[in-house]
């Protein structure tokens, strides 16, 4: 288990310090890398004692993936005109003749298959590797702490050499400022609660460990370092996730802490305390910088009203194919007929993750991957439930707390089209749906 995790560590970092793994070579490195790992764990695992669920998660991943292939798959024109008209009259326009597949760019979407089943191969893997050790809980978040960690101390750097005047905002090895600044809020919530269940971890009334308390220590300067570089990246909605995954992690704490603490009438204490510190850190924590970004309704290449008009315009697309999309990748080639927005430039992304993942996939591809995020959420929702000495309580409100981090994130922009981002927080997903109620794996049935 403990090289596997480090396997899968080395991979992720390397995926987002070459820029977030964004191109094909970078890409298929790291698909082989994880496609190896999986298959060489699962080959050995076997399907001895699977989790609960599994069924579920299993069909989720068997239609996820056949729905992309079934994309690639050429089609007889009456059925491609039935499913998708628009899809008709781009062949047409393109000079395709007889049969053709769903995808508008079939080259894109194989690329991208790839993609998602490298993703989908690290959500097995976190689930079924947090299913059968339940004793090493937060040695399994160490691929996303790894990187992350190691991300916002670049960003730190950046982060004082721009203050000096001789370096540009924090972005770490990111190209965009705002996905570097999206992998860095899935670590936050992970370090702080980690921070906090290795604090709690054999403390008594009037003792703390030492080595507790200096582990502690340093995952919170971690996670300072980490909302360091966010604030540096002027990532207005990375602040903006950031703040509201503490919220929420802090909330969901101290309501489960004070919940055998205090009479019923008192347990919105410990809620409107963390709202009013997370309510002060937005007011206090922005730079000038980010102050005047959120002043303008622009940035450097996207005003808020562009962004918008993208959005109606993209789910004017999804009308024209809800059922089968029109293919993973392909979202900027479907989106050049019926773009009006930004004539002189193209548009490469939604700058919405569930718009796009609508037009690519329509609703055959959307239901099972939406089905997989509610098995994550629904088990880091019930690992929050356990006893306060099992770090699984932590680590499950960590995991949430990065789940619900993106998700806000992707109202707004493209995270999950960034592979070392989507990988992570498949790896987060993972975990998350590895913590569903059973019992204990025996030690005879472990894998290596």
């Amino acid at each position: 288990m403990r090289f596997l995790i480090i396997f899968i560590s080395v991979v992720l970092s390397y995926g987002a310090f070459q820029q977030g793994a964004v191109t094909v070579f970078d890409g298929m490195c790291v698909a082989v890398a994880i496609g190896l790992a999986a298959g060489i764990y699962f080959g050995l695992v076997g399907g001895r004692g699977a989790p609960p669920g599994n069924r579920l998660v299993t069909w989720a991943v068997f239609g996820l993936l056949s729905w992309g292939m079934v994309q690639l798959i050429p089609l007889p024109p009456g059925l491609i005109a039935a499913l998708s008209p628009h899809r008709t009259e781009v062949a047409a326009l393109a000079g395709e003749r007889g049969w053709v597949p769903i995808s508008v760019t079939p080259v894109e979407s194989r690329i991208w298959l790839i993609r998602l089943g490298t993703c989908l191969s690290m959500l097995l893997l976190a689930r079924d590797l947090t299913w059968r050790r339940r004793e090493a809980s937060w040695f399994l978040a160490l691929p996303v702490l790894i990187v992350a960690g190691w991300e916002a101390l670049l960003g730190v750097v950046q982060f004082f050499s721009a203050a000096s005047g001789s370096g540009t905002v924090a972005r770490g090895t990111y190209v965009n400022r705002d996905h570097f600044s999206g992998l860095l809020e899935m670590g936050i919530p992970l370090v702080v609660m980690a921070g906090i269940g290795i604090y709690q971890q054999g403390k008594s009334k009037f003792e703390t460990p030492v080595r507790g308390a200096v582990i502690a220590s340093c995952m919170f300067g971690l996670a300072a370092a980490m909302l360091m570089a966010v604030v540096g990246s002027l990532s207005r909605m990375g602040f903006v996730a950031t703040l509201s995954s503490l919220l929420f992690i802090g909330v969901v704490s101290s309501s489960v802490a004070m919940s055998q603490r205090l009479a019923p009438a008192w347990r919105w204490i410990p809620v409107v305390l963390v709202s009013l510190l997370i309510a002060c850190s937005f007011v206090f924590l922005p730079t000038d910088e980010l102050i005047a970004r959120f002043a303008r309704t622009a940035n450097d290449d996207l005003t808020a009203d562009m962004r918008v008009q993208i959005w109606k315009e993209s789910i004017q697309l999804v009308k024209q194919a809800p059922l089968t999309g029109f293919g993973l990748g392909s979202y900027q080639s479907a989106f050049y007929a019926h773009k009006k927005v930004a004539p002189m430039n193209s548009v490469e992304h939604a700058h919405n993750d569930y718009i796009q993942g609508a037009v690519e996939l329509g609703l055959a591809g959307m239901i099972p991957l939406l089905l997989l995020g509610a098995v994550a959420v629904k088990g880091a929702w019930g690992g929050a439930a356990l006893p306060r000495e099992n770090q699984r309580h932590y680590l499950s409100i960590g995991c949430a707390g990065s789940i619900f981090a993106l998700i806000l994130h992707s109202l707004v922009d493209f995270n999950l089209y960034i592979p070392a981002n989507a990988l992570a927080l498949a790896w987060i997903c993972g975990i998350g749906a590895g913590m569903v109620p059973g019992p204990r794996r025996k030690s005879g049935d472990q894998a290596a």
